[in-house]
């Protein structure tokens, strides 16, 4: 802790950890919430900037849940589902959750009201299960975006508003 921001490297032990290269990753901030996409490769040396006067704490991790029977045993969902994000309006972050009833190459994308991509939160291949990414929206303006699932065959959109 300092009196000025000072600018980190997260060096994580890459080759110990098994990851999956085709997969994105989230470090997740523990003290504020916020969560960075990572790809395995970028793990190695990520840049971060810790704000004076704070510590920061992050877990990573791939962002998936599976549903679970009371027995126990695992279950994927029925079909594919994109579900509203909540909080719905949000400043700065909000989470998105969709289900995929198995494994499928999938991409989440943020647009702006006039249709340009503003973010893609993930393009890659997923297994079947509940999936959930926080998005932070600390860069964009107040207003109306969309959020766009395509996986399996399937395009779903719906509408998140942004309030600062």
């Amino acid at each position: 802790m300092g009196s000025t921001d000072a600018p980190v490297t997260l060096a994580l032990p890459v080759a110990g950890l098994a990851l999956d290269s085709s997969r994105i990753y989230y470090l997740s901030d523990q003290v504020t919430g916020q969560v960075l996409t990572v790809t395995p490769a970028q793990m190695g040396a990520f840049p971060l900037t810790v704000p004076a006067y704070a510590t920061r704490v992050y877990v990573l991790d791939s962002v998936a849940v599976t549903s679970t029977r009371d027995d126990g045993v695992s279950v994927a969902p029925g079909s594919f589902a994109l579900l509203q994000n909540y909080p719905n309006p949000f400043n700065p972050s909000t989470t998105i959750a969709f289900e995929l009833p198995e494994k499928a190459s999938v991409r989440l994308s943020v647009f702006d009201i006039l249709g340009r991509e503003v973010a893609t939160l993930i393009n890659g291949t997923l297994e079947a299960g509940r999936h959930a990414v926080v998005f932070t929206a600390d860069r964009l303006a107040t207003g109306v975006y969309f959020y766009r699932f395509e996986g399996g065959g399937t395009s779903m959109v719906k509408k998140m508003v942004v309030l600062k």
